[in-house]
């Protein structure tokens, strides 16, 4: 199966095999936090969350390595200047060179980029992070969701009631879910935690649906619509 990761100076790379997807994480070229692909997956999601599938367990990253770098741009150097001999006339004024047409052309079309090119990274560098950030949620989120909503439906099929708490769903102690009513129907919370300042103890509420040819309502909890999936985002909610 062909898997792919994303590198921040290259973007998508691959198709790669399970094992050089291993020996790149051994050779520290791509961490825990790297997002990966492959088909058959919803989302991009951390190496982390998909260890146990590609036996992360039995790759120890070599520690004399170095981890990988950040993007670094690219750097126009000028070449070295010109080294002037003797003049035969050195008394006579030597004509002040212009600059011609199309290096005119050239230094003003310089001048004008580097505005440009502030304005496109101030608009595309916090789009990335976003970009990152809703990778993170939805891997703490959307893909934890419905193992939750089965184990909800069979405990509830099972006690004639919906669950109290983590524990009592099948699921063990999990910090970050909460579960009870609304409406009369159950519902969950899970709370956003390890992603970003701004957003962590942010939530999002899963509600039963009243029939079971429905989906289950997500567009609950105070998560901005920003870093919801579509199908989570009331109609008013704001990003």
């Amino acid at each position: 199966m062909d898997w792919f990761f994303h590198d921040p100076g290259q973007g998508r790379v691959g198709p790669l095999s399970p094992d050089e997807l291993r020996t790149r994480y051994r050779d520290r070229r791509i961490q825990r936090d790297t997002l990966v692909w492959r088909d058959g997956m919803r989302e991009w999601q951390p190496l982390d969350r998909m260890a146990e599938e590609l036996e992360l367990s039995s790759v120890t990253p070599d520690a004399r390595l170095p981890p990988p770098l950040p993007p670094i741009a690219t750097l126009a150097h000028a070449g070295p200047a010109p080294v002037g001999g003797a003049y035969p006339h050195a008394a006579r004024p030597m004509p002040r060179p212009r600059m011609s047409g199309w290096l005119i052309a050239v230094v003003v079309g310089l001048v004008l980029a580097v505005p440009l090119i502030g304005i496109t990274a101030a608009i595309a560098i916090p789009a990335y992070h976003a970009y990152l950030d809703r990778s993170k949620v939805a891997a703490r989120v959307d893909a934890l969701a419905p193992a939750i909503e089965a184990a909800v439906q069979q405990a509830r099929a099972n006690a004639g009631r919906c669950p109290a708490s983590a524990r009592e769903a099948g699921l063990g102690d999990v910090p970050t879910l909460a579960f009870g009513e609304v409406d009369g129907r159950c519902a969950f919370r899970i709370t956003v935690q390890g992603v970003n300042p701004r957003i962590d103890g942010r939530s999002v509420v899963f509600v039963a649906p009243a029939s079971p040819a429905d989906a289950w309502d997500c567009t609950g909890g105070d998560l901005p619509a920003q870093y919801r999936r579509p199908a989570c985002r009331a109609e008013d909610r704001t990003p």
